[in-house]
């Protein structure tokens, strides 16, 4: 186990705190380095959800004709199946002018 100064001369940024089920410290130590691999599937990550063009406009066009939102997802599945777009892009988007 290391110590605050110890790290401080590895100079490795950390971050000490007290736990949360208060049976000892937390210690993160912050270097820039991720400690996993990327995920296979993208679900719900902002940059991967966000509508495309195509979606946005069908998003509009089937919230006319006044489909509800989980309709509106599995059309745009059928349409595109590595979507992975969910109910509440639908209504965030049907509801921001």
């Amino acid at each position: 186990m290391l110590f605050s100064h110890e790290l401080e001369m590895l100079e490795m940024p950390t971050k000490v705190a007290p736990s949360t089920d208060g049976l000892g410290w937390k210690v993160n130590v912050v270097h820039g380095i991720h400690n996993h691999g990327l995920p296979d599937q993208y679900h719900g990550h902002p940059r991967k959800a966000r509508l495309t063009a195509d979606e946005n406009k069908r998003v509009e066009d089937l919230t006319k004709r006044r489909v509800a939102p989980r309709h509106i997802v599995l059309d745009l599945k059928d349409q595109n199946p590595e979507s992975v777009v969910d109910v509440n892009q639908i209504y965030r988007k049907r509801h921001v002018k």
